[in-house]
């Protein structure tokens, strides 16, 4: 017990540098607990620091060590039936696969990814497979699938309460309507989205979509709006002494 105790608390450090950014010390952080769990025959803290490890890579760009160190991962977690690990190893290869646009392998392990997670009922990651799927459905034109699965994945978002899922996806449902040439809907979604990231503080998530509003508004000749979302970011930027932006708007 005390050496799985070693392991998680390796976690939790490897963690905290991760969160930092200090990626090769986080790297060497689980690369050590992988051993010691290794060393103990401990196949639960094997898969889940080498699913560690392969996020690390992902961080520094090299998607093939990555992919290597997930795939090893899910073999260890189908092995023991860790299906928690199973679902988490199944998305990172996933997006993988998406980044790659190999689009059928992507969808294939999402959808396993999605099977695991309703099973548990995990409403949170559900939530984030639907809108994996979703993304790869917008990559490959699906514009009606990508609705599809982002309005199922709103749905949950709202009903958890995950502020940050709910902003997301607004906006992309936001763009979604956009690229129709549906500004009503487009602004509506974005002004939803915006009251999200206003309760959270994300600025600069906050004042691109006020930008996008103000244009939206402009592009069809709601001037009297389109000057309000204008003056609403502006008035930010002055707080924050954005000069660059402050220049662009006064032209």
């Amino acid at each position: 017990e005390l050496d799985e105790n070693l392991i998680a608390a390796q976690h939790l450090l490897g963690s905290t540098y991760h969160g930092i950014g200090d990626l090769d010390k986080a790297l060497e952080i689980y690369s050590s607990a992988f051993k010691k769990a290794e060393e103990l025959g401990d196949k639960m803290w094997m898969g889940r620091s080498i699913r560690k490890i392969g996020n690390i890579f992902y961080g520094k760009r090299d998607k093939d060590k990555a992919l290597d160190n997930w795939e090893k991962s899910l073999a260890i977690a189908e092995e023991i039936g860790d299906k928690l690990g199973m679902s988490g190893s199944l998305n990172n290869i996933g997006l993988v696969y998406s980044g790659q646009k190999d689009y059928d392998k992507s969808l294939e392990y999402y959808s396993r990814s999605l099977s695991i997670n309703e099973e548990l009922d995990d409403r949170s990651f559900i939530a984030m497979n639907l809108s994996n799927i979703g993304n790869v459905f917008k990559q490959k034109g699906d514009t009606e699938k990508t609705f599809d699965y982002f309005k199922r994945s709103l749905a949950i978002y709202e009903e958890i309460g995950d502020k940050t899922g709910t902003s997301n996806t607004l906006r992309k449902l936001a763009g979604i309507y956009k690229d129709k040439g549906n500004y009503d809907r487009a602004i509506d979604y974005s002004i939803r989205s915006l009251q999200n990231f206003g309760d959270l503080g994300y600025e600069a998530s906050e004042l691109s979509t006020m930008e996008w509003i103000g244009w939206a508004y402009f592009t069809m000749g709601i001037f009297d709006q389109s000057i309000d979302y204008y003056e609403k970011r502006l008035s930010v930027d002055k707080e924050s002494s954005n000069k660059e932006w402050i220049a662009f708007v006064y032209g």
